[in-house]
């Protein structure tokens, strides 16, 4: 793969996907890319450095010494018998850039500055009046400004198309004039572009990127526009049975300043990069979308599109990175509230209502949007608040609550048909809320009808979201189940990156290991799902709370007491500074566990305590559980008579909930 530093992120993601096959397989990658420090190559190349180290060779190119760029400019001008003076002013200006001397080189032939006399380059006039510029993008462009104008003008065009250039887009975009042949001839003698294909047509591929650019930039406003509107209208016109072609045309239209079909082709292009899981193009798409909507008078037709597109958009899970993206979401959120509001649109006011509020943990906006959404009688307006309403009351740890509105939703995408969006508000609110609530045959329920609906559909998502069944699993605890599921989905949530269920299901699955001793297995799965999360840290970040709980039970499973009560202050820390109540009664608990480990008894006795009262004002009753386990284990030291009593609690509600594996470790405490 070459020139990574322009790769898209969908390339990105199959290369990242692909090192694994390196472990197994006689494969091997090899990438050529500048060292920027920006952009998805370098992501690509931390991910390897990460994972692969055992299986990397980086190669760093320095420039070259001036006796091998000597060597090159020998090579390329056949002979060594050319004038000092010149040889001097290549190797000084070029700087040790391969591209750089190349160009020089041409630039100087095209200028009749050397000529060839037999087989000997010569001097053709005082070397010390040619004007070479200093830069290589300034040595393209005037080595194009000095193309017969019919070449340039095909260049400039080729330009407009991209860096691969199809004969018949070029050939619609020289409508009339019988000089493209010839032109394309001088072009691909001058190495300004190279033939890539002959067959089934021809196309043509800019030697370098930087051609492309210095080409591009060389026409003017208006005339670019009007090759843009060309190029579309042809790939309009030749591939309406194309709908891949849908970003390519939204670009055209989109330099061409047709704001309504550029909207057009953004959104359709989202919507397939979305159904492709390919995330950030269609996060992009959305956004650019957007911005184009800035650009256009308000009408009903665009107010709902906006609506539309911000519905989506909350959809796609890291669409607002940045303060800034976060600032500018919530303003879009609110202007398409209130566009849609001005149309007495009742239904997409009352889902972005439900959706800013949902942003704003905002229960009584929630409670509002729900009201709404009933009084319009529209099933999928109601279905979708009452999800929001529940996403918001499981977030704040009111499990029980939240389940009479997960079901309210879920009946409501049933009824409409909508079995995609059903199966995974099943496989997420639905499992989740009812796992933490304690009713777990509930959520392994929720979980099969999940998992069938997903094999019927053969959707890649819901396959991911499968793994998660896992949790219902840990707080069965069935140990050998949650090792299943694991590891029967997680390979497919790395390869189409559904982080959520990558980590969340790292942490179950260690905790799972290291219950059955298995520490290498667990240390395996946080070693590799810990620094993605760190990556992604603004929205994954309250995921790390659990991997920091499951890393903290490893290292006091291996004896490393100090590597433990890192881990554990850490997931504290993360989970105050959080609204997630459960998450910070789990941490609070494995600091409880780290600081008995180190013998500091009081440390230990105020964690458990702040756990126990933190998770009795939630509604997770298999979280409180282990608690009151780990918390009358440290207090029946000694045979505490207290200890006992809260293991006995553990034990009642351990058997409540039917947590078979649970039930035999609090009996055997006992």
């Amino acid at each position: 793969m070459e020139d990574l530093h322009w790769a898209d992120a969908a390339t990105i993601e199959i290369l990242t996907a692909l090192t694994e096959l390196t472990d197994f397989l006689p494969f091997m990658i090899l990438v050529t890319s500048r060292p920027d420090s920006e952009g998805g190559f370098w992501d690509f190349r931390f991910h390897a450095q990460r994972h692969y180290a055992h299986r990397l060779t980086e190669l760093a190119l320095a420039p070259l010494p001036a006796g091998e760029s000597e060597r090159l400019v020998e090579n390329l001008l056949e002979l060594a018998d050319l004038p000092p003076g010149i040889r001097a002013r290549i190797l000084d200006q070029s700087e040790g850039n391969p591209f750089f001397v190349e160009e020089i080189i041409r630039s100087l032939i095209e200028q009749g500055a050397l000529r060839r006399e037999g087989e000997r380059w010569v001097s053709a006039g005082e070397m010390s009046r040619l004007a070479i510029p200093a830069t290589l993008r300034g040595l393209i462009a005037a080595r194009i400004d000095r193309l017969p104008a019919p070449a340039k003008a095909t260049l400039q065009r080729a330009s407009v198309i991209g860096r691969f250039v199809g004969y018949p887009v070029l050939r619609a975009l020289h409508a009339g004039e019988s000089e493209l042949d010839r032109s394309l001839a001088h072009l691909l003698r001058a190495e300004l572009l190279r033939e890539w294909a002959h067959a089934p047509e021809r196309q043509y591929l800019f030697k370098h990127a930087l051609t492309q650019e210095a080409a591009y930039a060389s026409i003017l406003h208006e005339q670019r526009r009007t090759f843009h509107r060309e190029a579309a209208t042809f790939l309009e016109r030749e591939t309406t049975a194309a709908p891949d072609r849908a970003p390519l045309l939204a670009h055209h239209w989109l330099r061409a300043e047709d704001w309504e079909k550029a909207l057009a082709y953004s959104v359709e292009a989202a919507r397939r990069a979305r159904a492709l899981y390919a995330r950030p193009e269609a996060i992009a798409h959305y956004w650019q979308a957007l911005a184009i909507l800035d650009r256009l008078p308000p009408t009903a037709e665009r107010s709902r599109t906006y609506a539309d597109v911000m519905l989506a958009l909350e959809t796609l899970s890291g669409w607002r990175r940045t303060d800034r993206e976060r600032e500018d979401g919530l303003r879009h959120l609110e202007r398409a509230f209130e566009a849609v509001s001005e149309l007495g649109d009742d239904i997409r006011v009352a889902r972005l209502e439900g959706v800013i509020a949902w942003n704003r943990g905002d229960e009584t906006g929630l409670q509002r949007a729900v009201r709404r959404a009933e009084q319009t009688r529209d099933e999928e307006a109601w279905a979708r608040t009452s999800l929001y309403y529940a996403g918001h009351l499981g977030q704040v740890a009111r499990y029980e609550e939240s389940l009479t509105y997960t079901a309210q939703g879920v009946a409501g995408l049933g009824r409409l048909g909508q079995v995609h969006d059903q199966a995974y508000e099943m496989a997420t609110s639905g499992r989740c809320y009812s796992a933490r609530a304690g009713h777990l045959a509930k959520a392994l329920d929720y979980a099969m009808r999940a998992r069938a609906l997903g094999d019927d559909l053969g959707d890649a998502r819901l396959k991911s979201w499968r793994t998660m069944e896992a949790e219902p699993y840990m707080y069965k605890g069935l140990w050998p189940d949650v090792i299943r599921v694991v590891e029967e989905g997680l390979p497919l949530s790395w390869e189409i990156r559904e982080w959520a269920v990558i980590f969340w299901t790292s942490a179950w699955g260690a905790i799972a290991h290291v219950k059955l001793g298995q520490h290498a297995e667990a240390r395996r799965l946080l070693d590799r799902a810990i620094p993605e999360c760190e990556a992604t840290s603004y929205t994954y970040g309250w995921n790390m709370i659990f991997l920091q709980v499951a890393l903290t039970e490893l290292e006091l499973s291996l004896g490393n007491v100090p590597a433990a009560l890192v881990a554990a202050h850490r997931a504290v820390d993360l989970a105050r500074g959080s609204h997630y109540r459960m998450e910070q009664g789990a941490a609070l608990r494995v600091l409880g566990q780290a600081c008995e480990a180190a013998g500091d008894v009081a440390a230990a006795d105020d964690a458990f305590r702040q756990s126990v009262a933190v998770l009795e004002a939630t509604q997770s009753r298999p979280e409180l559980a282990q608690t009151l386990l780990a918390y009358g284990r440290f207090g029946s030291r000694g045979g505490a008579a207290h200890g006992r009593a809260l293991i006995e609690r553990a034990l009642a509600l351990f058997e409540e909930m039917d947590a078979t594996g649970w039930i035999a470790e609090a009996r055997a405490e006992l």
